[in-house]
């Protein structure tokens, strides 16, 4: 027992001073630029974004390793209607949203920025502005629509080149119901980062947005000078969900937190004297509900607890007016049958998930039990004591306990007075007599982890996680001191490129956007080649390109084609 809390106090010794040397470069002043698949939608509509989180301090502006999470919000002349959060990695991250369909007509500002930013004095976020279309219903955004009488003028002035020498070569000739290949050369000496986008160009597009180039250059995104206030702590692991606890739980008292599933994912954290508790995550995908319970256990505690909001809801700065036309009425109707046919036929099939990072921290099971191997028993009791021999059944005066047996440096004897965590998919079970009533017949798998590790303050002896069936813990019993709430985590990185599942059925594609990849990676002086599936519509479409180096050097190119 001696070595083991020697071992212990070395474990904490060393954690606490990985934290105070955890706190990398605070004074990087971050900006996040975000590309989208297109400008123009219309409500119900998804939209997809490609986010770009630069370095600000450095002299080129290069991509920030700093933050781990980039926050989005949606806003027009009213405030912010809708948010996202999008996970980062090395500075570029992607997700999508889907937009209300009571969103009004009118034009709206994306804007972005991270936790760094808070803690930056007169900290203002940069606004891309894209069209809303509502074609369900007649609402406006108040004070941003005006109707006009007479055709839209034709567009004067000369687009500037913003390619720095990147190059787009597609296919002459294209035809609808089929497919196309677009090829992309990077000219320059060192590998680039970029989003591709083909999409849909009709005559709702109307507002005038900045590309990655222009919103560097012209809002100094190199070496810029700002105070930051110390206090706050960057987001450098993920996003740091923070928890308001009721004045009736005292400080100091541990929380266990968990969002279920199939794999662990928990939190055992401190509630400060603010009645605070915060969670430092790896980032949370998804939405997913997330069980809060006091420990130690007090099932007749009355208590309340709420996610603190993390967007900043800055006021709307000044969105331009959306003048609507005669002539748009029809692509307004082609759009709204597009969105709904869509919605319809193709729903998420066509959507391609990305890998995003492992955040899961217990993996590699020490032994796993497939139940449906064994004689099924009615009790949990008795398949645990039947057949898991790495699990133990302990007694005490006042409740049943299940241990973990430790193999190797830790004698099984210190299963006595050292705790085993049990999950149950992939939540923590803090009172196992109440696990012990469960039905096994519900359970499909046991994972057993016999190697130890610490959770906050706690040092554990194993863990075991019990997974359903359904994975979602199916049948279990609540106490009533548990609290669940339903959690917005990132996005999801997803992307639209038709390879794995293919196009959807040539009768009812109706795509507007034909390509998304937003994360996509070309090593120096290379080419790579996209095929491109075209809709069952003719059209004019274009081809939008923006990226930037290792070195920071931003670029931007378009290319425009006619499906015929």
């Amino acid at each position: 027992m001696k070595k083991l809390l020697f071992s212990i106090l070395i474990y904490l010794t060393l954690g606490a001073a990985a934290l105070q040397g955890a706190n990398p470069t605070t004074q990087t002043l971050e900006r996040v630029y975000v590309s989208t698949d297109r400008n123009c939608y219309v409500a119900g509509d998804e939209l997809f974004v490609s986010a770009f989180c630069i370095d600000a301090s450095s002299e080129d502006g290069r991509l920030s390793t700093l933050s781990k999470v980039a926050y989005i919000e949606l806003q027009n002349s009213t405030g912010t209607v809708q948010t996202m959060k999008v996970a980062l990695d090395g500075g570029r991250g992607c997700g999508s949203m889907s937009l209300y369909t009571d969103l009004p007509t009118g034009n709206y500002a994306l804007i972005a920025y991270t936790s760094q930013n808070l803690a930056e004095k007169g900290f203002v976020p940069v606004a891309k502005f894209i069209t809303i279309y509502n074609v369900l219903s007649l609402k406006r955004v108040p004070g941003g629509v005006e109707v006009s009488e007479k055709d839209r003028p034709v567009a004067q002035g000369n687009v500037s080149d913003e390619s720095n020498g990147f190059q787009i070569i597609q296919d002459k000739n294209w035809k609808a119901n089929s497919s196309g290949s677009i090829r992309l050369k990077n000219p320059f000496n060192e590998a680039v980062t970029l989003s591709v986008s083909v999409y849909h160009e009709d005559q709702l597009c109307s507002v005038s947005t900045s590309t990655l180039p222009a919103v560097v250059n012209s809002n100094g995104w190199r070496n810029v000078k700002a105070t930051i206030d110390d206090s706050y702590i960057p987001e450098y692991e993920g996003e740091m969900i923070r928890l308001k606890i009721s004045d009736n739980v005292e400080p100091g008292r541990m929380l266990s937190v968990s969002f279920p599933g199939r794999q662990p994912d928990y939190y055992f954290v401190t509630i400060d004297n603010n009645h605070l508790a915060t969670l430092i995550t790896k980032n949370v995908p998804g939405e997913r509900d997330m069980v809060c319970e006091p420990y130690p256990l007090d099932t007749t505690l009355q208590w309340s607890v709420e996610i603190e909001d993390n967007f900043l809801r800055p006021t709307p700065q000044t969105i331009p007016l959306l003048t609507l036309y005669p002539e748009q009425a029809k692509a307004l109707t082609e759009r709204g049958i597009a969105m709904q046919l869509s919605h319809r036929f193709n729903g998420d099939t066509i959507v391609s998930a990305l890998k995003g990072s492992n955040r899961i921290r217990l993996t590699s099971p020490d032994k796993t039990y497939l139940l449906d191997d064994y004689t099924r028993f009615p009790l949990m009791q008795e398949v645990i004591i039947e057949y898991v021999s790495e699990i133990q059944l302990r007694h005490n005066r006042r409740h049943n306990e299940l241990k973990v047996l430790q193999e190797g440096v830790f004698h099984e004897s210190y299963a006595d007075d050292i705790n085993s965590i049990i999950f149950l998919d992939g939540m923590p079970v803090l009172d196992h007599d109440r696990f012990l009533k469960y039905s096994p017949l519900l359970v499909r798998q046991l994972d057993v982890f016999k190697r130890s590790f610490i959770e906050g303050t706690t040092f554990y002896s194993g863990a075991a996680n019990f997974q359903t069936y359904k994975g979602n813990l199916s049948g279990w019993n609540f106490a009533e001191n548990v609290r669940i709430l339903r959690f917005h985590g990132v996005s999801v990185p997803t992307e639209l490129t038709f390879m794995k599942q293919g196009v959807p059925n040539p009768s009812t594609d109706y795509r507007q956007t034909l390509y998304w990849k937003p994360l996509m990676s070309m090593p120096a002086a290379s080419e790579q080649t996209v095929k491109v599936a075209t809709p069952c519509y003719k059209g004019h479409f274009t081809i939008l390109v923006e990226g930037m180096t290792q070195s920071g050097r931003t670029f931007s190119a378009t290319s425009t084609f006619e499906c015929e």
